[in-house]
């Protein structure tokens, strides 16, 4: 019974796990540009939805699109998809939408289809008893909107040579191309050729009269069925003596001009979306059946080649391989200056404030400076201050005035070349000496007694930096001192005296 129930709910859990499967039905071959821009479109939606699961076949109907070849395909699928539970079909292009038409009943019975790439497109093609599982994206081709854009960016256009082909897609639009061109008739000579042989295409458009220009549709087979790569067409729009308009996306860059046109991307992408809708409940009779917007694209280089003026360009298309301006350039860098704009505001603020307070602290610096040297030059006696290497770094007026020199020829100079006497005294000193006298003879003619008194500084890091020292010229004190001193012997003399006359009298 425990057993029973591990395998049920192993079951289950494998089941609920399970990813819904998707096909994606191509009626063309991997590595066309077209095919592989609807696959671009419909993997970025699916990619970021990990419960669906995308299965993509290629019918590959450029190159074989015989009935032999579908009633083949049809055995093949068949097989392929007997055991396979797909909960949507999304068809690209007009092959497989029809097969998944014919054969729904037997491969896709009861299952969604979501169309795109279909061109020509009309609903009451689509059996009735089918209509309630389909719905999807139409691929319209701007024919006039195209000749209109040529008429504009050519105004004295001579001859319009339309290229096209015989495959099925083609042949779906020829009589929306052949009702297109009908009003432009009158203006300009139009050649419509679905009759293409590559070995001479190229010839034809160069023997084109002067101001003429093309109009690429399509061109996947010649006219006698062979497929034709890619590679061939890229070298006949680069060899074009005219400019080349196309109605696709996928040309663009390869050297054709430009052109209002469609997107496989697109396609893929709006089909994508309406199957998660489908998967999500919605029935696809109510998804509106659309056709995406086309856009005008120009590319610059060929504009160029071509002496075209770049002015003719509608307003709103998108050109590629534009020159650079200075912004374009400079992009990463403008937009970090922006995203940074804030905090450099920000810091300039700051240093707007903070230069303001160092020209206001300056200023009173200044101030207490001038006062510092008014209180210091009234000072009768010497001051000076040099530092721990005995280099003169600041002294008084008095003290110029003591030695004779002015201030700029004593500050630099070493204390022993300025005042070699008090460098002596307190040379081979082991013990600092902060008050001492002294006589010097070398100050004046007369020796001067003097005061010495001495301070070490210190430096931000509370080390010492080096010494102020003081002289206080204490000669008339001296002398005032010996007066006194002889005047007081005197009076003591004088009292001996007189003490042994009265001695005597006695």
């Amino acid at each position: 019974m425990k057993a029973l129930f591990l395998f049920l709910s192993f079951t289950l859990l494998l089941f609920a796990q399970a990813p819904t499967e998707i096909l994606l039905l191509h009626s063309y071959n991997k590595g066309l540009k077209w095919t592989d821009g609807i696959s671009r479109g419909v993997e970025s939606v699916f990619e970021k939805n990990s419960e669906y699961e995308l299965t993509t076949e290629y019918m590959d109907t450029k190159k074989i699109d015989t009935p032999e070849y579908f009633e083949a395909l049809f055995n093949l699928y068949e097989k392929k998809f007997a055991k396979r539970d797909y909960k949507a079909i999304i068809t690209s292009d007009n092959y497989a939408f029809n097969f998944a038409l014919k054969y729904h009943e037997i491969l896709f019975k009861n299952t969604p289809i979501i169309f795109c790439g279909a061109e020509n497109f009309d609903k009451k093609d689509i059996p009735l008893h089918l209509q309630r599982f389909v719905t999807g994206v139409i691929e319209y081709k701007e024919i006039e909107k195209n000749v209109k854009l040529i008429k504009t960016m050519i105004p004295n256009i001579n001859t319009l040579y339309i290229v096209s082909d015989n495959s099925f897609s083609s042949l779906a639009i020829k009589n929306q191309i052949l009702d297109s061109i009908k009003p432009y008739e009158r203006d300009f000579y139009i050649i419509y050729d679905n009759d293409i042989q590559m070995d001479k295409i190229e010839n034809k458009i160069n023997s084109l009269p002067n101001n003429s220009a093309v109009l690429f549709t399509s061109l996947y087979k010649d006219k006698f069925g062979n497929y034709i790569p890619y590679n061939r067409l890229r070298a006949l729009f680069r060899n074009s003596r005219y400019p080349i308009f196309a109605l696709n996306k996928i040309h663009l860059g390869e050297g054709i001009l430009g052109g209002v046109m469609i997107n496989p991307f697109d396609q893929g992408f709006i089909a994508a979306n309406k199957t998660i809708e489908v998967l999500q409940g919605k029935s696809p009779l109510q998804i509106e059946i659309t056709k995406p917007l086309t856009h005008t694209y120009f590319d610059f280089n060929i504009l160029k080649k071509y002496n075209l003026d770049p002015k003719l360009v509608p307003l709103g298309a998108t050109i590629i391989n534009e020159p650079k301006n200075f912004f374009d350039k400079n992009r990463e860098v403008i937009d970090s200056v922006f995203v940074l704009m804030p905090l450099l505001v920000l810091l300039i603020i700051g240093l707007i404030v903070n230069i303001s307070k160092r020209i206001s602290l300056e200023v009173k610096m200044s101030e207490q400076n001038k006062l510092d040297n008014v209180l210091l030059n009234n000072i009768k006696d010497a001051i000076f201050w040099k530092s721990n290497d005995g280099i003169l770094l600041g002294c008084n007026d008095t003290f110029c005035s003591m030695l004779k020199m002015k201030k700029e020829d004593i500050i630099g100079q070493p204390l022993t070349n300025v005042l070699p006497e008090v460098c002596s005294l307190f040379v081979n000193k082991k013990v600092f000496v902060s008050e001492t006298q002294a006589i010097l003879y070398n100050l004046s003619k007369k020796p001067m007694n003097v005061l010495i008194r001495r301070k070490q500084y210190l430096n931000k890091n509370n080390e010492p930096a080096g010494i102020v020292t003081v002289l206080s010229d204490v000669t008339e004190i001296k002398k005032l001192q010996l007066q006194r001193q002889k005047e007081e012997q005197f009076v003591v003399q004088r009292s001996k005296l007189s003490e042994i006359g009265e001695m005597i009298t006695s």
